[in-house]
């Protein structure tokens, strides 16, 4: 009893991981912005000229193709089938402590953060929008779990995220990439993973 306890006052709300991972990312400092008017790119606010107006360029773009496409769409049908497919696949090679690894298929390969969170991410918004029934729930879960608990730091770090990767023939070059925290691809996906999580977890499905 008192073991239980002691786990669960360790555990955070999915509230309180999505609040010091925002508080984290509004102290990071912006490296680039884009002027309007000529679109030239600027490394700070130093080198904005005087009355320029400028928007953010961001790291991380998200691109939701299935939610974006009309419901008439040709093709829809097929992505959604292909989705499922995809989902099965991957929760196959989902560990017992909810992770993916860094190679899927390679057990031996570390627990690797981005991941985890697409895959988290695109479980729990395909049964939010209902592609996919509920029975996947579990997956999303798991895998959430782990990354709350496990990877985001009392002060909003995203932790074991792999740096960039290109690509190579050589499974070393994958083993043993280096892993950050707070790499750009990984800070808004575990914002957009957290709010789908929320979702999921707010509604009865």
């Amino acid at each position: 009893m008192l073991l239980t306890c002691s786990l669960l006052a360790q555990q955070r709300t999915d509230e309180e991981a999505v609040r010091v991972v925002a508080d984290n990312i509004l102290k990071q400092p912006v490296t680039q912005f884009v002027g309007v008017s000529n679109g030239v790119v600027y490394n700070s606010t130093a080198e904005i000229p005087k009355g320029e107006d400028v928007k953010f360029k961001s790291p991380l773009t998200e691109v939701d193709l299935i939610e974006a496409m009309p419901a008439d769409h040709p093709n829809r049908a097929e992505l959604l089938t292909i989705l499922k497919k995809q989902i099965v696949g991957a929760s196959r090679w989902q560990n017992g402590n909810g992770m993916w690894n860094q190679l899927l298929d390679k057990c031996d390969s570390y627990d690797e953060s981005s991941v985890t969170a697409m895959f988290v991410y695109g479980v729990a918004k395909a049964i939010n929008n209902g592609w996919i029934d509920s029975s996947y729930r579990n997956i999303a879960r798991a895998g959430w779990s782990a990354l709350k608990n496990n990877e985001i730091t009392p002060d909003g770090r995203f932790t074991n995220v792999c740096v960039g990767t290109g690509i190579s023939e050589d499974l070393p070059f994958y083993f043993n990439r280096p892993v950050g925290d707070n790499e750009k691809h990984g800070l808004g996906l575990i914002i957009n993973t957290a709010v789908e999580i929320m979702k999921l977890e707010s509604e009865k499905k």
